[in-house]
């Protein structure tokens, strides 16, 4: 499976002004998501020749969590994860624990921020190279192509922290 992603990444500046290799870029990313305390976002997910979907992802350790998606909600309060999918009317619930919460976080859609509660997250990239610097919807940002064990990825990581209304 191909992936195209967009990539909010607060550290990147200084790795893209400076060149850094996509090895760098990727491990730049890594330690933003492990060194925050919490992450929201809106992102844009699109699987080469399908459509894109959108998703909201709002992270808090040690493991908070809410993910909304068109087709519903995942939600985690630090003991149980509730789950509801709008087209069933339906909800459930789960326990909380440690691996139930970095399997929640990574769906395939946000794979890219699942470093944040775990930090195995990305082990199957197998290489990453620094691509382009473009523009995408008005923001400046490196393309990082990821060779993974399962296909492969595209992040683009942005040069410059945007205000918290410009949405990638």
């Amino acid at each position: 499976m191909i992936k195209a992603l967009f990539l909010l990444l607060v550290g990147g500046a200084g790795a893209i002004m400076f060149g850094q290799s996509g090895s760098s870029l990727l491990q730049a990313h890594l330690k933003a998501l492990q060194d925050a305390p919490s992450l929201t976002a809106t992102l844009n997910a699109q699987i080469i020749n399908g459509i894109s979907s959108s998703y909201k992802i709002s992270y808090s350790k040690p493991n908070l969590l809410k993910i909304e998606t068109a087709d519903g909600w995942t939600m985690c309060d630090g003991k149980t994860i509730y789950t509801y999918v709008k087209k069933d009317n339906s909800w459930t619930e789960a326990p909380a624990t440690e691996d139930a919460v970095k399997q929640t976080a990574g769906l395939n859609e946000a794979w890219a921020w699942t470093a944040f509660f775990d930090k195995e997250a990305l082990k199957t990239v197998t290489s990453s190279k620094a691509g382009a610097a473009r523009v995408l919807k008005g923001a400046q940002t490196t393309e990082l192509a990821l060779t993974l064990e399962s296909g492969a990825a595209t992040l683009f990581i942005m040069s410059a922290p945007v205000p918290s209304d410009h949405m990638i």
